[in-house]
């Protein structure tokens, strides 16, 4: 996973939409996706895209899911003002003393826009949601078992 997050960092290098907010971020990012994997048998996809993933980590039936990852997840963050693709936000949280991610929440992106919004102190304002208000990972499953 770290030369696929190496590789990855490249090719985004000069993206105006890179955020190489944290040490090994594209690492991190990949960690929570192979969380969602291990949960789901989803396929996490490491085929370089030099256009990115449109925010698209999976496609589960007809919905479109970005998992977010975070060494400190307080609370899911969506960039605000940035397009996403993705219905649903997945939270999941990285240790580094592991080195594993484990999945903590969702909510679907449409909430999400309608959150607060905050800078947390990196130069982006970002709708928020505290990881306490997120919804259970069950009715995720829940929902895309049988699409309602």
């Amino acid at each position: 996973m770290r030369k696929v997050a190496a590789e990855r960092e490249f090719l985004h290098r000069t993206h105006q939409s890179s955020r190489p907010l944290s040490p090994d971020y594209e690492y991190i990012g990949l960690m929570g996706e192979l969380a969602f994997h291990k949960v789901t048998g989803e396929v996490v996809d490491l085929l370089p895209r030099p256009e990115g993933d449109g925010a698209v980590d999976f496609r589960v039936g007809k919905w479109r899911i970005d998992v977010k990852t975070a060494r400190k997840p307080g609370h899911m963050l969506r960039e605000a003002g940035k397009r996403l693709n993705a219905d649903i936000l997945v939270l999941a949280r990285y240790s580094d003393k592991a080195e594993d991610a484990s999945l903590l929440g969702w909510e679907w992106d449409d909430n999400m826009l309608r959150a607060p919004r905050r800078d947390f102190g990196y130069g982006l304002t970002n709708h928020y949601m505290p990881r306490s208000k997120l919804k259970q990972l069950w009715e995720l499953w829940m929902l895309l078992e049988y699409g309602t």
